[in-house]
């Protein structure tokens, strides 16, 4: 399973290069599953991943790097629900310490 983390500020076109890549992967029959950073009470990036068929777990008002506990889950969920071949995890637009915040974590099943 590949991990891929997207990360860039708000408006960047973060979710977009997402649902590209996503659907990209599939057409290659490789399962993709998404972890998402929704930051209002609307969940919209939830709601596009949901409607496109896109398999999405959501870290709600924070982002992963804050957050390494639910983030961890949402990847344990996909490995254990799907198996999935890739997941694509955003980043809040306004985090500035995603590669700072987990250099030093790794993730026990990888």
């Amino acid at each position: 399973m590949k991990l891929c983390l997207v990360g860039g500020f708000l408006g960047s076109g973060k979710t977009t290069a997402i649902v590209t890549a996503s659907k990209m992967v599939l057409r290659e029959g490789v399962s993709a599953a998404v972890i998402s950073n929704d930051q209002g009470s609307q969940l919209v990036d939830t709601a596009l991943f949901s409607s496109l068929n896109i398999p999405n777990e959501e870290i709600k008002s924070g982002c992963f790097c804050c957050h390494y506990e639910k983030f961890s889950s949402a990847v344990q969920h996909f490995i254990s629900s799907m198996h999935p071949g890739i997941i694509f995890a955003e980043a809040v637009g306004s985090c500035a310490d995603l590669v700072r915040g987990n250099n030093n974590k790794t993730h026990a099943a990888h």
